[in-house]
């Protein structure tokens, strides 16, 4: 039994490898408010980004993400999703996707990633948003968060939480919302939407609400009324670091103790 989509409200498709193929008019006749798009992982190019990237553009506000893989370099991971992206950022905010574990990734890895804490998901979208003059949104759940935060760390939760929340807390009436974040923007409320109406070759799709009618999302999104897309500014102040270049950033912490990261 697939879940039911509130037609109502504003809705979009998770697209990926998994779901294959997209049938763009299929999924707009469906009444698909808008797609998110993964565009990489780790040193890997989703193999159909490009299609559904260039496919949707300037027919439905895109949202690309990029599944952070704590086993590789920041800074490779960085330059990958921006040469994927060439300048092409989407019409919704781009959103790291930070989530663990995954499949290929170890209980060791999962467990040193976890013990890192947040610092080189800091990294990834600071390289991110330096680059593209764009501030970035955050893709994760409550369980998740609540552990990468766990550590105290110069990154302070209030600089996440300058950042809009993308929510992952499928099949419950609302979703909980994590500390530091106050609201929710996003919501994947669903992983097993009838794929097949909405233009995907699997029969389960990930889909998600956006908090707030057509007004909102025009607003928070202006890009999202026409093909070129928008800067949105970069939050500040950003936390105490030291910025040498794209190649490594330093950061602090209140020990002394200073964290490279490449």
């Amino acid at each position: 039994m697939y879940t039911t989509i509130d037609k109502s409200k504003i809705f979009g498709v998770d697209l990926s490898y998994y779901e294959g193929a997209f049938n763009l008019p299929q999924a707009l006749a469906s009444g698909v408010d808008f797609v998110s798009i993964r565009v990489g992982q780790g040193l890997s190019i989703d193999p159909q980004f490009h299609n559904s990237w260039s496919e949707c553009k300037g027919r439905v506000p895109r949202n690309g993400y990029w599944l952070f893989d704590p086993r590789y370099s920041v800074n490779d991971q960085v330059q990958l999703c921006l040469q994927a992206l060439a300048g092409d950022y989407g019409e919704i905010d781009f959103t790291l996707d930070a989530e663990y574990p995954f499949k290929g990734c170890t209980d060791k890895e999962y467990d040193s990633f976890m013990n890192a804490g947040a610092v080189p998901l800091y990294g990834f979208v600071h390289g991110i948003e330096q680059a593209s003059g764009k501030s970035m949104m955050v893709y994760s759940n409550q369980s998740f968060i609540a552990r990468i935060f766990a550590l105290q760390q110069t990154v302070t939760r209030e600089w996440w939480a300058m950042r809009y929340l993308w929510i992952a807390d499928p099949d419950v009436s609302q979703p909980a919302i994590p500390d530091p974040w106050t609201t929710w923007e996003f919501w994947q409320f669903t992983w097993n939407a009838d794929g097949k109406s909405l233009g995907t070759e699997t029969l389960g799709v990930d889909c998600n609400y956006f908090n707030g009618d057509y007004a909102r999302f025009r607003m928070m999104f202006p890009a999202i009324g026409g093909s070129i897309p928008t800067p949105s500014p970069v939050p500040s102040p950003t936390p105490a670091l030291t910025v040498d270049s794209i190649d490594h950033i330093d950061i602090t912490y209140k020990s002394g103790k200073v964290v490279t990261i490449r």
